[in-house]
């Protein structure tokens, strides 16, 4: 392990697609002194590059990656998610298993994150490129897709090139196939970000004023506008807007472009605040100061910052995972969510404070308690590096 004198260890996160593994990340650094170095593609590098932690690298191919992580010769690399990689087109999958054979022919520590919760362990960590591997691959598959769905065989190839990495989590994924590093980052409680840029970046995405906050991600906006046709999604999703500012509230909403653009077309919600790309520091202020937030996905990844800063949140649906793999659904409502109770919202029923504030005051007891109770025991981030980085 290299060190500079008097410096924390130096974490390198080379990111996917997704904003969740950003703020997997971000939560896993928060407050906890480590030196940090961050590695993305576009759209992320512009969104973030200035109000990231430590050095933050674009790259376009492998060879960049590799340059990058040589550049800033981390102590610890962390694939977030190593799982999302080919699916992301970040690297493809030969390229992904050259990267985690480089990293271990340097000796640098790695990791990866794992959204799936450790069910991909479960799987036969079988080289399906093998001559062995398509011999007995085609039962395997069609047990597999069975159980897994048509993702079937990239969970099996992806598996295999991730099989002997440690697995990071924020929940306890009560798996025993893997090396499983479950963590809780104490410093997300009272979270406020105090970057003057970030403020003012906020303030004019939502003016001082009492605001709710709707959030909807592209996994699950796409889906619903396919079953429910989009006029009547955006019908349904602009009559909860107009609920917010009928109470005397801003309406603020983050969602893909083409759903701002069909919602910002009607004159009656010229005062919402709508943000279609912004990056994490702008995120998490405009998260942290809403009174409400609702979600269409009970697995949104930011959720963690409203539940362990007993911010009240409510949801309109549980999210696209439940189609894609009930498994994966449940497993996730199991480790997540263990004995809390969770606020659905019928997305027909008129949004009004009294019956929100209601709802609000049983979640301290149903929710919060119940989910901070769930994570507090895992150990922080500081000891789950050090015993990592202690190890030969």
């Amino acid at each position: 392990m290299r060190l500079e004198e008097n410096a924390g260890p130096k974490l390198m996160f080379v990111l996917t697609a997704a904003f969740g593994e950003l703020f997997n990340a971000m939560y896993m650094v928060m407050g906890c002194g480590f030196r940090t170095a961050f590695a993305m593609r576009e759209p992320w590098y512009s969104l973030n590059c200035g109000g990231l932690p430590g050095n933050s690298y674009r790259f376009e191919d492998l060879a960049g990656l590799l340059a990058a992580i040589d550049q800033e010769n981390p102590d610890l690399v962390c694939l977030f998610s190593g799982y999302l990689y080919s699916a992301d087109r970040i690297v493809d999958f030969e390229e992904l298993d050259r990267l985690v054979k480089y990293l271990n022919g340097r000796g640098t520590k790695t990791v990866t994150s794992d959204p799936f919760l450790g069910l991909i362990s479960r799987l036969p960590p079988l080289d399906l490129e093998s001559p062995l591997g398509q011999i007995v691959g085609l039962p395997i598959r069609l047990i597999g897709e069975a159980t897994f769905g048509s993702r079937f065989t990239y969970f099996v190839r992806t598996r295999f090139i991730l099989k002997d990495l440690p697995h990071v989590y924020i929940v306890d994924p009560d798996e025993r196939g893997i090396k499983a590093l479950p963590f809780y980052n104490p410093n997300i409680r009272s979270y406020v970000s105090d970057s003057a840029a970030t403020q003012q970046a906020t303030a004019a995405s939502v003016p001082p004023q009492p605001y709710w906050l709707f959030v909807l991600g592209a996994s699950d906006y796409f889906p619903q506008i396919k079953r429910d046709g989009a006029d009547y999604f955006h019908a349904l999703l602009a009559r909860k807007l107009l609920d917010a500012m009928q109470e005397g509230r801003r309406a603020t909403l983050i969602a893909p472009a083409p759903c701002i653009a069909a919602l910002a077309k009607d004159p009656l919600l010229k005062e919402c605040s709508f943000v279609d790309n912004c990056g994490y520091d702008q995120f998490m202020a405009i998260l942290l100061g809403a009174e409400y937030a609702f979600y269409w996905n009970v697995f949104s990844a930011s959720v963690l910052t409203r539940l362990l800063n007993r911010l009240p949140t409510f949801f309109f649906a549980v999210g696209h995972i439940a189609d894609e793999n009930q498994q994966i659904f449940e497993k996730g409502m199991s480790r997540y969510y263990q004995g809390a109770q969770l606020t659905y919202l019928h997305p027909a029923d008129r949004l009004t404070d009294a019956l929100l504030s209601g709802f609000a005051k049983a979640q301290e007891a149903q929710l919060f308690e119940p989910f901070f109770n769930g994570v507090q025991h895992l150990p922080t981030p500081q000891t789950l590096v050090r015993n990592l980085l202690a190890e030969r």
